[in-house]
């Protein structure tokens, strides 16, 4: 089953290496909106501990071809990858799991399972479908993965090969 519940703190990392944050507040509030100072124009901000880190769709870092599916956004902590908002037809995919990802069936879309981040709040995924690896057997360099609670990492039924994501990071590098 997918791991969180309302995930809160650094979940994810983009692919410009800034942390993406739940935007979920210890009171189930929509902290991105309550934010002091406000979110900058790309959705991000910086915390109590000085850390800039996004906490709504960092549109600012893709361009969204209209009628297209989102570009790669960053990973989850679970080594998930999250697009942008839009599904295969350039508008939200309308069959998100409880996690807000999905494997897209379309020939056009990508058929390994993947997140999406939303418009409205809670912005990015509150839960993960993925492993959540211990911190030193995980690459990224957050603290995210000690917020998390440990959980047995059992391989889901439906295994998917990520072999595109490569070309869609190297492209987001580039």
């Amino acid at each position: 089953g997918p791991l969180g519940g309302g995930l809160q703190g650094p979940i994810g990392v983009a692919v410009n290496g800034v942390p993406l944050a739940s935007a979920v507040g210890r009171g189930g509030e929509d902290a991105a909106r309550a934010a002091e100072p406000p979110l900058d124009s790309c959705g991000g901000g910086v915390d109590a501990s000085g850390l800039y880190r996004y906490q709504k769709d960092p549109s600012c870092l893709y361009a969204q071809a209209p009628a297209a599916h989102s570009p790669l956004v960053g990973f989850m902590a679970d080594g998930v990858p999250i697009f942008g908002p839009k599904g295969v037809s350039g508008l939200p995919p309308s069959d998100l799991d409880e996690c807000g990802g999905h494997a897209d069936t379309d020939y056009r879309g990508y058929a390994f399972y993947h997140y999406h981040a939303s418009e409205e709040f809670p912005y990015f995924p509150q839960c993960l479908r993925g492993c959540v690896l211990p911190p030193s057997a995980s690459s990224l360099n957050l603290d995210l993965l000690l917020l998390l609670p440990p959980a047995p990492c059992e391989p889901a039924r439906d295994q998917y090969s990520y072999g595109e994501v490569d070309a869609l990071l190297a492209a987001a590098l580039a």
